[in-house]
């Protein structure tokens, strides 16, 4: 009798997480992205973004108010730069319907994990009517309890209990929904801690170490910025001595994450008080970074092509590549819109040449050593940012639309590709 049970349990262990599988995954994804983003989805995304950063400042009471076409065109900018995810929502009969495809690397059940999770609306927290995982179908509140069990057991902090505690109440209205937080700010530092141990755990390394060597890389650029210098230095003049340190201190850390703390510094102390901002608020450093009041280095005789350059870098390293760029494609975009400055494609090259050059400096350890001595030996910022004064800017919506249609028509990515191909003839992307 005891062998049979132990040959059952073996055998449950065996196949409960192949039938688990088997329903979870599928062939084919429940949610494509469909929507090329365009301006007006820009200036809905904006809006969002503003609103919810409005929200995330309020240490009190404060209520977020969202309207499902600005989720959707969120969504579209989300799959534009992550062509893995596609998201969807939906508000009908006072419930938000939410659907989201992963596709993961193929396996014998199926390449795409479909989620779709059901939000009704709630006087007291956050309130699930039902969640699915492919072919499984969860309750409510079986799947919120999962979620704040496992985010709990990320840590000491009760991450899960506390994030889920700041949510007040959730209504919907017909084309919109109303979250009202507790605290606003409260919620914001517990999302970008539980982000920060998520990192950590994926990376295999603190966040809080990360964090402590991005701070020694700032304090080496204030005081390499503080040295004098002709009025308006090249960005290629600074990246020298900084990469001569960091070389240095490489010999007993790992070169890839020595790269990517100091080219984390250098966007965001020369990136703009934007990046800087933004910055500030995910990594949330115990004391303030220091701040580059002089803004005196250029890039192709530009401030504005400095700050695409390193705002681009910097995403990069704090998401991916293609993140990085449905940014650049997200703010150019903006600038096609009435007041704006106008879509410009020299814009968009200096956030590629951006994401090329953090891609390059952490891909691979023996790369990243490569890269420190190219740096080093740097003579002139052509070295790193080809010439793209030929490319078109200052386009309206219009004129953008009439001659390359929207950001996935041919005649637009013939000009990305060009970007690329100036880029991969230097050597340092070599």
């Amino acid at each position: 009798m005891l062998r049979k049970i132990i040959i059952f349990c073996l055998l449950t262990a065996i196949l409960l997480p192949l039938i688990l599988l088997k329903l979870a995954l599928a062939p084919s994804p429940l949610v494509t992205q469909s929507r090329t983003p365009d301006s007006a989805a820009a200036q809905q995304t904006k809006l969002l973004l503003k609103d919810s950063w409005k929200v995330l400042k309020q240490d009190r009471q404060a209520e977020l108010t969202v309207r499902i076409e600005e989720l959707n065109a969120a969504a579209a900018f989300v799959g534009r730069g992550a062509a893995f995810l596609a998201g969807q929502f939906a508000l009908e009969n006072q419930t938000l319907h939410s659907n989201v495809s992963l596709k993961i690397p193929s396996t014998p059940f199926g390449e795409y994990l479909n989620l779709g999770v059901t939000i009704l609306p709630s006087e007291q927290g956050l309130k699930l009517a039902s969640c699915s995982i492919g072919q499984l179908k969860i309750p409510g509140s079986v799947a919120l309890w999962s979620a704040e069990t496992v985010l709990n057991l990320l840590g000491d902090e009760q991450l899960g209990s506390r994030l889920l505690a700041t949510v007040e109440n959730l209504t919907f209205g017909d084309d919109r929904l109303h979250v009202t937080f507790r605290s606003g700010a409260e919620f914001g530092r517990l999302k970008n801690r539980l982000l920060a141990v998520l990192k950590g755990f994926l990376r295999q390394q603190s966040s809080d170490y990360e964090l402590q060597r991005t701070g020694y890389y700032l304090q080496l650029l204030d005081k390499l910025n503080r040295q004098p210098t002709k009025l308006q230095p090249s960005l290629g003049q600074i990246i020298p001595p900084l990469f001569r340190k960091v070389e240095k201190e490489s010999q007993n850390r790992s070169p890839q994450e020595e790269n990517r703390a100091a080219l984390t510094a250098l966007s965001i102390y020369l990136g703009g008080w934007e990046f800087h901002r933004l910055s500030r608020y995910l990594l949330n450093p115990p004391t303030p970074f220091p701040r580059n009041s002089k803004s005196r280095f250029l890039l192709a005789g530009r401030n504005d092509l400095r700050q695409h350059f390193l705002v681009s870098a910097g995403i990069k390293l704090l998401s991916d590549v293609r993140i990085g760029f449905a940014v650049g494609e997200f703010k150019e975009l903006l600038d096609a819109n009435p007041g704006g400055s106008g879509f410009s494609f020299i814009d968009l090259a200096a956030d590629r040449s951006g994401l090329w050059f953090a891609e390059r400096a952490t891909a691979s350890e023996q790369g990243a050593r490569k890269f420190q001595r190219q740096l080093v030996s740097l003579t002139g910022e052509r070295e790193f940012f080809p010439d793209f004064r030929d490319l078109e800017e200052g386009l309206s919506e219009k004129n953008f639309i009439d001659r390359y249609g929207n950001i996935d028509s041919i005649r637009y990515q013939e000009v990305v590709e060009l970007i690329d191909q100036r880029l991969s003839q230097l050597s340092l992307y070599q």
